[in-house]
């Protein structure tokens, strides 16, 4: 198998030997024969791994994502620029190197500023000048793929979970953005679900008597079941307690460096 998993090419002239370097150039590729050797020979397992692959076209095609089987895989299903490219791996990195932020997060709000251009965290400014239109070589939302291996289906982030139409998008953000407030996950679930229990599942907004529930979601929907599932995705994406009523298909594996 390690055979097929190599493979030397020379765009410029043939393999002849005795050429000087400045004459030819030689390309050596990794085909996805290389990952299922890894896999076979060597026991890789990247189950509980991301994965980015920041070059063209490499997920035109499932092949390569089926043999690397990453809990969390990014790559590119058309061209990429090489400045957008990199802006997205150091946008990943500095994203994720805090507590209870995921994969699916950090992709959400890289949709978020390519579609509004909106300046949040600071690392939104990593995109400052490598965005392109839509549908050029530097878009989030047309050309960057993410998804979720739960070990047995790929879950894709661009329709599933935060952005499936189960749950308000702007109202996940707005209540992770709350329930982070203390700098503690746990208590900050809880806090979540109480105003859920005491205020907003009865349409309550609360007002002064309770700052917190107050402030902490994006306004109250008539649709009291659907402020339920929002409150419970951002239970999942900050304690990864797994959302009720939720199949499979549509939950994309949380993974997070704390994990």
């Amino acid at each position: 198998m390690l055979v097929r998993a190599y493979i030397l090419e020379a765009p410029d002239c043939s393999l002849l030997a005795f050429r000087l370097p400045t004459e030819c150039t030689f390309v050596v590729g990794i085909t996805p024969y290389f990952w299922a050797w890894l896999a076979d020979a060597r026991h890789a397992n990247f189950d509980d791994s991301l994965v980015v692959i920041t070059a063209c076209f490499t997920d035109r095609f499932s092949v390569l994502r089926d043999e690397i089987k990453a809990k969390s895989y990014f790559a590119y299903n058309d061209g990429v620029s090489g400045d957008f490219g990199d802006a997205v791996e150091e946008y990943l990195v500095e994203f994720l190197a805090r507590p209870t932020r995921s994969p699916e997060e950090a992709y959400y709000n890289l949709l978020r500023v390519d579609r509004t251009r909106q300046i949040i965290y600071k690392q939104d400014r990593l995109l400052d000048g490598v965005l392109g239109s839509y549908r050029s070589t530097a878009s989030v939302g047309s050309d960057l793929d993410a998804w979720g291996w739960d070990g047995s289906l790929w879950v894709n982030y661009k329709t599933s979970g935060w952005l499936s139409d189960s749950v308000d998008q702007a109202q996940v953000w707005w209540l992770l953005f709350a329930g982070r407030w203390d700098r503690d996950a746990f208590n900050g679930a809880m806090a979540l679900k109480s105003c859920y229990t005491n205020y907003w599942s009865q349409g309550k907004t609360v007002g002064l008597s309770d700052a917190f529930c107050n402030a902490a979601n994006a306004g109250l929907p008539a649709d009291k079941g659907r402020i339920e599932r929002d409150v419970d995705y951002a239970i999942y994406l900050l304690m990864g307690t797994r959302p009720s009523g939720v199949p499979p298909s549509s939950l994309p594996p949380r993974w997070t460096l704390d994990d």
